[in-house]
Protein backbone atom coordinates (compact mmCIF):
# COMPACT_ATOMS: atom_id res chain seq x y z
CA UNK A 1 0.00 0.00 0.00
CA UNK A 2 2.78 2.41 0.94
CA UNK A 3 4.41 1.91 -2.45
CA UNK A 4 1.31 3.24 -4.21
CA UNK A 5 0.78 6.18 -1.79
CA UNK A 6 1.49 9.72 -2.95
CA UNK A 7 4.52 11.65 -1.55
CA UNK A 8 2.41 13.66 0.94
CA UNK A 9 1.02 10.50 2.53
CA UNK A 10 4.52 9.03 2.69
CA UNK A 11 5.86 12.10 4.50
CA UNK A 12 3.08 11.96 7.09
CA UNK A 13 3.65 8.22 7.50
CA UNK A 14 7.31 8.81 8.34
CA UNK A 15 6.38 11.59 10.78
CA UNK A 16 3.82 9.44 12.59
CA UNK A 17 6.12 6.40 12.92
CA UNK A 18 7.76 8.11 15.88
CA UNK A 19 4.46 7.94 17.76
CA UNK A 20 2.23 5.13 18.97
CA UNK A 21 -0.81 6.11 16.93
CA UNK A 22 -4.04 4.25 16.36
CA UNK A 23 -6.21 5.43 13.45
CA UNK A 24 -9.95 5.17 14.13
CA UNK A 25 -12.58 6.38 11.64
CA UNK A 26 -15.50 8.32 13.13
CA UNK A 27 -18.45 9.26 10.91
CA UNK A 28 -18.94 13.02 10.56
CA UNK A 29 -22.34 13.07 12.25
CA UNK A 30 -20.74 11.49 15.36
CA UNK A 31 -17.58 13.62 15.35
CA UNK A 32 -18.85 16.33 17.74
CA UNK A 33 -15.33 17.26 18.87
CA UNK A 34 -14.08 18.22 15.41
CA UNK A 35 -12.18 21.47 15.10
CA UNK A 36 -13.83 24.71 13.99
CA UNK A 37 -12.01 24.89 10.70
CA UNK A 38 -13.33 21.59 9.45
CA UNK A 39 -16.87 22.72 10.31
CA UNK A 40 -16.55 26.35 9.10
CA UNK A 41 -19.64 27.45 7.25
CA UNK A 42 -19.39 29.22 3.90
CA UNK A 43 -19.12 32.95 4.59
CA UNK A 44 -19.81 34.28 1.10
CA UNK A 45 -22.78 32.89 -0.74
CA UNK A 46 -23.49 33.70 -4.37
CA UNK A 47 -26.37 36.13 -4.89
CA UNK A 48 -28.57 35.56 -7.85
CA UNK A 49 -29.18 38.48 -10.21
CA UNK A 50 -32.39 40.20 -9.18
CA UNK A 51 -33.02 41.21 -12.76
CA UNK A 52 -35.15 44.20 -13.67
CA UNK A 53 -36.99 45.75 -10.72
CA UNK A 54 -39.86 48.20 -10.77
CA UNK A 55 -37.51 51.16 -10.13
CA UNK A 56 -34.58 50.12 -12.32
CA UNK A 57 -33.46 52.29 -15.24
CA UNK A 58 -34.21 49.61 -17.81
CA UNK A 59 -37.70 49.06 -16.45
CA UNK A 60 -38.48 52.79 -16.54
CA UNK A 61 -37.02 53.15 -20.03
CA UNK A 62 -39.06 50.26 -21.38
CA UNK A 63 -42.23 51.75 -19.89
CA UNK A 64 -41.75 55.44 -20.74
CA UNK A 65 -39.87 55.53 -24.05
CA UNK A 66 -42.75 54.24 -26.25
CA UNK A 67 -44.85 57.23 -25.15
CA UNK A 68 -42.08 59.84 -24.88
CA UNK A 69 -39.90 59.18 -27.94
CA UNK A 70 -41.43 60.10 -31.28
CA UNK A 71 -40.24 60.50 -34.85
CA UNK A 72 -41.20 64.18 -34.63
CA UNK A 73 -39.43 64.77 -31.33
CA UNK A 74 -39.59 64.01 -27.63
CA UNK A 75 -42.83 64.92 -25.89
CA UNK A 76 -42.91 67.05 -22.78
CA UNK A 77 -43.97 65.74 -19.37
CA UNK A 78 -47.70 66.55 -19.59
CA UNK A 79 -48.06 65.16 -23.13
CA UNK A 80 -46.28 61.94 -22.17
CA UNK A 81 -48.52 61.48 -19.11
CA UNK A 82 -51.64 62.14 -21.20
CA UNK A 83 -50.61 59.52 -23.77
CA UNK A 84 -49.94 56.91 -21.07
CA UNK A 85 -53.30 57.53 -19.43
CA UNK A 86 -55.13 57.63 -22.77
CA UNK A 87 -53.73 54.21 -23.68
CA UNK A 88 -54.56 52.91 -20.18
CA UNK A 89 -50.94 51.84 -19.71
CA UNK A 90 -50.34 53.26 -16.25
CA UNK A 91 -48.23 51.44 -13.66
CA UNK A 92 -47.31 52.14 -10.02
CA UNK A 93 -45.45 55.47 -9.60
CA UNK A 94 -45.63 56.14 -13.35
CA UNK A 95 -45.71 59.93 -12.96
CA UNK A 96 -42.53 59.92 -10.89
CA UNK A 97 -40.87 57.56 -13.36
CA UNK A 98 -41.80 59.79 -16.30
CA UNK A 99 -40.38 62.86 -14.57
CA UNK A 100 -37.13 61.06 -13.72
CA UNK A 101 -36.81 59.71 -17.26
CA UNK A 102 -37.29 63.15 -18.82
CA UNK A 103 -34.75 64.72 -16.47
CA UNK A 104 -32.13 62.16 -17.55
CA UNK A 105 -32.98 62.18 -21.28
CA UNK A 106 -29.91 63.54 -23.18
CA UNK A 107 -31.98 64.62 -26.19
CA UNK A 108 -34.33 66.66 -24.01
CA UNK A 109 -31.36 68.21 -22.19
CA UNK A 110 -29.91 69.51 -25.48
CA UNK A 111 -33.20 70.82 -26.85
CA UNK A 112 -34.79 72.12 -23.65
CA UNK A 113 -35.29 75.92 -23.96
CA UNK A 114 -33.48 78.09 -21.47
CA UNK A 115 -35.90 80.29 -19.58
CA UNK A 116 -34.21 83.24 -17.91
CA UNK A 117 -36.15 85.39 -15.50
CA UNK A 118 -36.87 88.78 -17.11
CA UNK A 119 -35.06 91.71 -15.56
CA UNK A 120 -37.23 94.66 -14.77
CA UNK A 121 -35.95 98.05 -15.84
CA UNK A 122 -35.03 100.21 -12.91
CA UNK A 123 -36.62 103.60 -12.48
CA UNK A 124 -34.40 106.65 -12.91
CA UNK A 125 -34.60 109.52 -10.45
CA UNK A 126 -35.26 112.80 -12.30
CA UNK A 127 -34.32 115.28 -9.57
CA UNK A 128 -35.62 118.87 -9.62
CA UNK A 129 -36.71 121.33 -12.32
CA UNK A 130 -34.11 121.80 -15.09
CA UNK A 131 -31.68 119.59 -13.19
CA UNK A 132 -31.63 116.90 -15.87
CA UNK A 133 -32.22 117.16 -19.62
CA UNK A 134 -32.72 114.43 -22.21
CA UNK A 135 -31.46 115.22 -25.72
CA UNK A 136 -32.14 113.54 -29.05
CA UNK A 137 -31.81 114.40 -32.74
CA UNK A 138 -34.83 114.00 -35.04
CA UNK A 139 -34.47 113.65 -38.80
CA UNK A 140 -33.64 113.87 -41.57
CA UNK A 141 -36.75 115.87 -42.48
CA UNK A 142 -37.61 117.82 -45.60
CA UNK A 143 -35.33 120.86 -45.80
CA UNK A 144 -36.85 124.25 -45.18
CA UNK A 145 -35.94 127.49 -46.93
CA UNK A 146 -32.81 127.93 -44.78
CA UNK A 147 -31.56 124.39 -45.32
CA UNK A 148 -32.51 122.96 -41.93
CA UNK A 149 -33.42 119.25 -42.06
CA UNK A 150 -32.89 118.14 -38.43
CA UNK A 151 -34.30 119.06 -35.02
CA UNK A 152 -32.43 118.72 -31.72
CA UNK A 153 -34.97 118.03 -28.99
CA UNK A 154 -34.17 118.78 -25.34
CA UNK A 155 -36.66 117.86 -22.62
CA UNK A 156 -36.56 118.53 -18.89
CA UNK A 157 -36.78 115.20 -17.07
CA UNK A 158 -38.77 116.69 -14.18
CA UNK A 159 -41.37 118.90 -15.92
CA UNK A 160 -41.34 117.41 -19.45
CA UNK A 161 -40.82 120.95 -20.74
CA UNK A 162 -39.39 120.68 -24.27
CA UNK A 163 -37.03 122.86 -26.30
CA UNK A 164 -36.63 122.35 -30.07
CA UNK A 165 -33.68 123.69 -32.06
CA UNK A 166 -33.31 123.48 -35.84
CA UNK A 167 -30.07 121.96 -37.13
CA UNK A 168 -28.42 121.51 -40.51
CA UNK A 169 -26.85 118.13 -39.68
CA UNK A 170 -26.17 115.55 -36.98
CA UNK A 171 -22.71 116.90 -36.25
CA UNK A 172 -21.18 117.28 -32.80
CA UNK A 173 -21.16 121.07 -33.27
CA UNK A 174 -24.96 121.18 -33.72
CA UNK A 175 -25.46 119.06 -30.58
CA UNK A 176 -23.07 121.30 -28.64
CA UNK A 177 -24.95 124.46 -29.72
CA UNK A 178 -28.25 122.91 -28.56
CA UNK A 179 -26.75 122.09 -25.16
CA UNK A 180 -25.30 125.61 -24.80
CA UNK A 181 -28.72 127.09 -25.65
CA UNK A 182 -30.30 125.06 -22.83
CA UNK A 183 -27.61 126.19 -20.40
CA UNK A 184 -28.01 129.84 -21.43
CA UNK A 185 -31.79 129.77 -20.95
CA UNK A 186 -32.27 127.56 -17.90
CA UNK A 187 -28.89 127.28 -16.23
CA UNK A 188 -26.26 124.56 -16.30
CA UNK A 189 -27.92 121.21 -15.50
CA UNK A 190 -26.46 118.50 -13.30
CA UNK A 191 -27.03 115.75 -15.84
CA UNK A 192 -27.83 115.20 -19.49
CA UNK A 193 -28.89 111.93 -21.07
CA UNK A 194 -28.51 111.04 -24.74
CA UNK A 195 -28.20 108.01 -26.98
CA UNK A 196 -24.82 106.77 -28.16
CA UNK A 197 -24.95 108.49 -31.55
CA UNK A 198 -21.79 110.05 -32.93
CA UNK A 199 -23.21 113.57 -32.44
CA UNK A 200 -23.22 112.98 -28.66
CA UNK A 201 -20.49 110.39 -28.05
CA UNK A 202 -17.50 112.48 -29.14
CA UNK A 203 -14.61 114.50 -27.81
CA UNK A 204 -16.31 117.91 -28.19
CA UNK A 205 -19.35 116.98 -26.07
CA UNK A 206 -17.12 115.18 -23.55
CA UNK A 207 -14.88 118.23 -23.08
CA UNK A 208 -17.88 120.59 -22.94
CA UNK A 209 -19.70 118.61 -20.23
CA UNK A 210 -16.46 118.17 -18.26
CA UNK A 211 -15.79 121.92 -18.41
CA UNK A 212 -19.30 122.74 -17.14
CA UNK A 213 -19.36 119.93 -14.56
CA UNK A 214 -22.30 118.16 -16.22
CA UNK A 215 -22.71 114.40 -15.82
CA UNK A 216 -23.34 112.81 -19.23
CA UNK A 217 -25.06 109.41 -19.29
CA UNK A 218 -26.00 107.30 -22.31
CA UNK A 219 -29.10 105.23 -22.96
CA UNK A 220 -28.75 101.48 -23.55
CA UNK A 221 -27.99 100.54 -27.15
CA UNK A 222 -31.08 99.34 -29.08
CA UNK A 223 -33.29 100.10 -26.06
CA UNK A 224 -34.81 103.52 -26.80
CA UNK A 225 -37.05 103.21 -23.73
CA UNK A 226 -33.98 103.97 -21.58
CA UNK A 227 -34.12 107.50 -23.07
CA UNK A 228 -37.87 107.38 -23.36
CA UNK A 229 -38.56 111.06 -22.70
CA UNK A 230 -37.31 112.05 -26.15
CA UNK A 231 -37.27 108.71 -28.03
CA UNK A 232 -40.34 106.74 -29.12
Amino acid sequence: CMKSANPRVLRWSLELQAFDVKMVHIPGVLNVTSDAISRLHLVFTPVEDEGVTADSAEYIKDKVSPFHNSVVGHWQYKTTIDMIEKNKSTWPNYKRHVREYLQECPVCAKCRPFKAAPHEQSEISVGDLFEEWHLDTIGPLQKDGEGYSYIVQAQCAFSRFTELRAAHSTSAEEAARALLDVCARYGVPKRIRTDGGSQYANRLIRELTTLMGVQHTFSIAYVPQSNGLVEA
